[in-house]
Parts: structure tokens; sequence; C-alpha cells
């Protein structure tokens, strides 16, 4: 796959010499409020220019990271098609590497899901999303993005998914995430309960295997990521995802920021994602470094 006009900053490895595997997924078409997501990924890669490779908060220096951008998966219009090419791709290039997707719509997940379940049959899958996403259809589409939870746990099983930072949820989906045992928590439990002691509870059904984490950028406050698709008011902060990443780091085996529609806010959000991305990527790093295993070689 050619590397398109720009890449992630510090992304200089080749694939077969890489850790990480970057690709961009330019998808907005089943959006249900506002487009713009399909300018997600090429305006995080311009944002993550802004940065020094010396990530203070981990005393790690980018430029020691192994990165390989492989650009944007091809474009095209029916959801299925996408989270097909998606799947495709990280099957093909990712092997131990960490794949790392930018998105684009949150439907993009499940391809990356999908591939990743194949190589860890014991793969679980965090979602920090204001939104469910539970939904079995949403206007006759069962790829839209509002179904981009449930289509998850139709590859893992539901009870290897959980959901934070909700505040968005229709009832009929609210009532079967309920009956099937879906464990979400609210961003109001996080304010009440603290962040750290809900991340433990809704993951500890998962054990400590291999997990994917999907960052639906909107989990974040319209305050700090204005640039969505969906924004919903009451969101966590930057720094609460970056103290997840920090949690889960010594289980990642993949993730994807997504949802950043630059159009809306002249880049903010995605300059606060390529700095959530550059710090997951050193944090998962770090873990990698002693714990080999997470190569899944």
């Amino acid at each position: 796959m050619e590397v398109g006009p720009s890449r992630l900053a510090d992304a200089r490895s080749d694939l077969a010499d890489s850790a990480f595997l970057v690709l961009g997924v330019p998808y907005d078409a089943t959006a249900s409020f506002r487009r713009g997501a399909h300018g997600g990924p090429s305006a995080i890669r311009e944002a993550s220019y802004n940065f020094e490779t010396w990530l203070m908060e981990l005393g790690l220096d980018l430029d020691d990271v192994p990165v390989h951008d492989a650009g944007d998966v091809p474009e095209v219009f029916a959801p299925s098609e996408m989270v097909d090419l998606v799947d495709r791709s990280v099957s093909e290039m990712a092997g131990g590497r960490i794949p790392v997707l930018l998105g684009g719509e949150h439907s993009g997940t499940e391809g990356a899901v999908r591939a990743l379940a194949r190589r860890y049959p014991d793969l679980s899958v965090l979602v920090m999303d204001a939104h469910l996403d539970f939904r079995e259809e949403y206007l006759g589409e069962p790829r839209s993005h509002a179904c981009a939870t449930r289509r998850c746990s139709d590859v893992v099983g539901v009870d290897r998914v959980a959901v934070l930072g909700v505040r968005s949820v229709s009832a009929e989906e609210l009532e079967l995430a309920q009956d099937e045992g879906l464990a979400f928590a609210p961003a109001d439990r996080v304010r009440e309960e603290g962040l750290l002691p809900v991340l433990e509870d809704l993951l500890e059904p998962t054990g400590g295997g291999p997990l994917y984490l999907s960052v639906d950028l909107d989990v974040l406050d319209p305050s700090h990521a204005p640039g969505v698709q969906n924004p919903e008011p009451w969101g966590l902060s930057p720094l609460d995802v970056r103290h997840v990443v920090d949690a889960v780091a010594p289980r990642l085996v993949g993730l994807d920021l997504m949802e950043c529609a630059p159009v809306h806010d002249g880049g903010q959000t995605a300059i606060v994602a390529a700095r959530l991305l550059r710090h997951a990527i050193g944090a998962a790093w770090q873990a990698r470094a002693s714990n080999p295993a997470l190569t899944g070689a």
C-alpha cells in the first residue's frame, strides 16, 4: 500500500522493521448527524508534526520507536466493503505489530478487531465512546457507525467487550445491552467513583489477555474535542484517556482513534488525537519491551 502525501511524524521505519503499523481509514459514508471524519486521518497526521519527539511523561524519545505508516485503505462507499478492506490490510501487514487505525468512522474498528481476533483467540475490546453503539442496525445499515460496539461483540463475544464514557443511548439499545450483559460505564460514574476503579471493574471479566482499545474521540467533552461527527457534552478529558492508555498498555495489541472530523473545529481535535496517539505508541512500546509475548510470536 502506498504512503500518501503525508505520513505520521516519526513514522520512519520500513514495515519489516516496525513494531507499529499506522493505517488511515478515510470514511464517513454512514454519518447520521454531520460528516467530516473522512478527513480525520490526514488531519491527525498533519497535527503530529506539532510535537517534540521526546515524550516528557514517559521519558521516551519516539525517534527510538519503530513505526511504519502504511497510508490509507482505498476509498470505497459501502461500509461492508470498507470493513473488509481494513480486515484484509491489518491481516496482511500487522503480523506481530500493533496496528493503529486513524479514522474515519467508528465502523472501521470491526475490521481491525476481526483481523486481530484470528491471531489472538482470547482478544478483548475496550471501547471509549460517548455512545453505546450497540444497535443491531441503524437506518437499515448493520455496519453504521452507530453499530460499532455491536459488531465488535459479534466478533469476540459480548462478555469480552466493555464501553467507557457513555452518555448517549437509545432506550432500545440500552435494554438490549442490559439483556445481553454488555459491560458499560457512563461518564457520570467515572466522575462519581473515579476513573481507574471504574476501569478495573469494567475489565475484570475480560481477564488479563490481549486487548484492543478503540477510542471514538467523541468520548471527550466537546470543550476538548469539538471536531467530531456526533459531539456530546459532559464527556471525559484527554488526561482521562491518557490514564486509560497507561492502565491497559501491558495488554495492548491494537488501538484506534476514530471519528476525527477536522472540518468542524479547525484541527483542534486532530491535535488532541495526535498527542494521544503519540503517547499511546510510547506507552505500548515501553510495555512491549518488558513483555515480548505481546507480539504474539
